[in-house]
């Protein structure tokens, strides 16, 4: 599969131009995959087809513009801007000769679109400082969203330029580019070295080594261009190869101080250095090279039989930065918090008599914790959550296909039902799990579950347990990607209905999903009895304050018994959760236990149950 696309009008094996030829070097550097395609037979089909590569456009006046906003929203891709497209002269010099009047094709639709192209872009290359700022002041939205790169040479070229640098003493006569372009405006050239009492010598269609020896033998190289020339290759090459130099304003890298203040040793150093800054940069797009933090919270984790090291283990083994926040716990926890390696640990405590405690210790404390992070994605697992190991390359693939129109992903979890190794598929086989570090994403209740009490206090009503992805300023909910797709859900459903067969499919499609992306193991019900002990000492209260629910303890209210949860003794809950565990898949306690009802489940052919003490 290719990973990347490499987009121009032409390549340099048709026409050897300075821009051809920077893309073929990064073409010859490229360390994935890849594959070269004509700016004009890009099309739908093949946005499709390669949808998953990261495309780099060097000159793209070919290009059918009406692409642009399906390129925008789905393409993940760099731009390699050479001149000026937005400018229907790619010149703004141009422009004026040609008719009398300044460049105002930024306002024009062309102009609007190739800046919307360009902004909409991973990355941005500019082959000068000049031609950057010229940009920013017709698109000051552009700011600080490229990088200058400048023209990049092939291996060949440089170890040729390498071998020659300094030139030769015994020559007099001066070079000149022999082309009809306006840009390179090769009258002006030669009339200066007649005025100036230079013996000429033009040059035209010359082999790359041609040309190397040529300037290796010439004095002087004059090129007095008539606009801005972003980055002249041969401009470089003259200087690194022993040639005085004419040149003029319009050569707009000639003040940069690599070039300005460069020795050819200096400034063959810097153009072997420019493949490995681009491959750098794109890296860090494909998500080769991001950083992941991760974090999560705790409270009262060793009365309440979670295995919160195990889970904070897995992810000081996987990611780069690990954030515990605790919610004030009583019973060691927090003491135990600071003696792990590994994490930075910090205490934030609830306040548990306030009557909207849950809102605070779940959502909130969530949303605390993603703070901390200064990474570019953040991961979220609770501590009764467990990351197996090796699965860091899983997600770094995994980002590098991310669809970059979403700010959050959906990954599959393993739903243990008891100790026995049965998994869950009366519920979702999915969580919100992987987010980029967006200052305004948080933790939180979207904006039409969101209440307000008698007092003013926020809850929520059923649907959010406050720990949803929304934006800060709108509680929006964040849109999310995810591998779970209608077409699954329905056999799914047929399924949970006892369809034997598409049980079948559906564990079957189930093992390869968790083969393939990272996933996460949910030890919530893995013990039952734990689990069941916790609906009587914690749901009920954690309900009410969350959503608002009254519920008197009587045995009509008992989702579990058919007895008041007073009067539940540690033996009923031993017996409930053994019978649940042999007779039952799942069950989700919003209702009683329907015995005469078979749940099915799912076994793990991949991956047996992990465990712990």
């Amino acid at each position: 599969m290719h990973k990347i696309v490499f987009v121009a009008d032409v390549f340099a094996d048709e026409y050897a131009g300075g821009a051809e030829l920077t893309t073929e070097a990064l073409v010859e550097s490229c360390p994935f995959d890849y594959i070269k395609i004509k700016s004009k037979d890009v099309t739908i089909q093949t946005l499709e087809m390669y949808k998953d590569a990261f495309w780099i456009f060097g000159n793209f006046v070919f290009l059918n513009l009406q692409l642009v906003p399906t390129i925008a929203a789905n393409i993940r891709y760099a731009v390699l801007e050479y001149d000026y497209k937005f400018c229907k002269y790619r010149s703004i010099e141009k422009h004026q000769s040609e008719t009398g009047e300044p460049c105002d094709c930024s306002e024009s639709q062309r102009g609007k679109l190739i800046s919307a192209f360009f902004y909409a872009a991973d990355k941005l290359f500019w082959m000068s400082n000049e031609q950057e700022e010229r940009y920013i002041e017709f698109f000051p939205f552009l700011e600080l969203h490229g990088r200058v790169l400048g023209s990049v040479f092939s291996r060949k070229d440089l170890q040729l330029m390498d071998f020659l640098k300094g030139g030769s003493t015994n020559q007099t006569h001066w070079l000149v580019q022999d082309s009809d372009s306006w840009i390179k405006n090769k009258a002006a050239a030669i009339e200066w070295c007649k005025d100036n009492d230079h013996d000429v010598k033009l040059f035209k269609g010359y082999t790359r080594t041609q040309l190397l020896n040529a300037m290796h033998d010439a004095e002087g190289f004059c090129f007095l261009p008539s606009g801005g020339d972003t980055c002249p290759r041969v401009v470089i090459e003259a200087k690194v190869l022993g040639c005085d130099l004419k040149i003029n304003e319009n050569v707009q890298m000639a003040k940069e101080a690599w070039f300005d203040r460069g020795t050819p040793d200096s400034i063959v150093n810097h153009l072997k250095d420019l493949p490995n800054r681009f491959w750098h940069d794109i890296k860090v797009k494909l998500d080769i090279t991001s950083t992941i933090g991760a974090y999560t919270t705790t409270y009262n984790c060793i009365s309440q039989k979670y295995p919160f090291e195990e889970c904070i283990q897995s992810l000081i083994d996987t990611f780069d930065d690990v954030v515990v926040v605790d919610a004030g716990s009583t019973d060691g926890t927090w003491e135990r918090l600071q003696e792990i390696d590994g994490i930075r640990a910090y205490q934030h405590k609830v306040d548990f008599d306030h009557p909207r405690w849950a809102i605070h210790s779940d959502g909130d404390l969530k949303t605390t914790a993603r703070k901390y992070l200064d990474t570019d994605w953040c991961w979220q697992m609770d501590v009764d959550e467990i990351l197996p190991l090796n699965q860091r390359e899983k997600i770094q693939n995994l980002l590098q296909s991310a669809p970059k129109a979403y700010d959050l992903i959906s990954l599959p979890i393993v739903e243990y039902w008891g100790s026995s190794g049965k998994v869950r598929m009366d519920v979702n086989p999915w969580k919100w799990r992987l987010s980029r570090n967006h200052e305004g994403i948080i933790h939180g209740i979207p904006k039409e579950l969101r209440l307000k009490d008698e007092d003013g206090f926020l809850y929520a009503a059923k649907g959010t347990d406050s720990c949803d992805y929304v934006f800060d300023e709108t509680f929006n909910r964040v849109p999310h990607v995810s591998f779970y797709r209608e077409n699954v859900h329905k056999v799914r459903a047929k399924a949970l209905h006892g369809d034997e067969q598409a049980r079948e499919s559906y564990e079957n499609w189930y093992n390869l999903v968790i083969e393939q992306l990272p996933t996460v193991y949910h030890y919530s019900w893995f013990d039952i009895e734990r689990k069941i002990n916790s609906y009587k000492t914690h749901w009920s209260a954690f309900w009410k304050s969350m959503y608002g629910l009254e519920k008197e303890d009587t045995a009509e209210n008992n989702v579990c018994f058919d007895k008041r949860w007073s009067d539940v003794t540690d033996d009923d809950i031993k017996v409930l959760s053994q019978r649940l565990e042999e007779e039952k898949g799942g069950h989700i306690f919003h209702e009683k236990v329907d015995w005469s009802k078979k749940t099915p489940w799912v076994e793990l052919k991949t991956n047996g149950p992990l465990t712990f003490d």
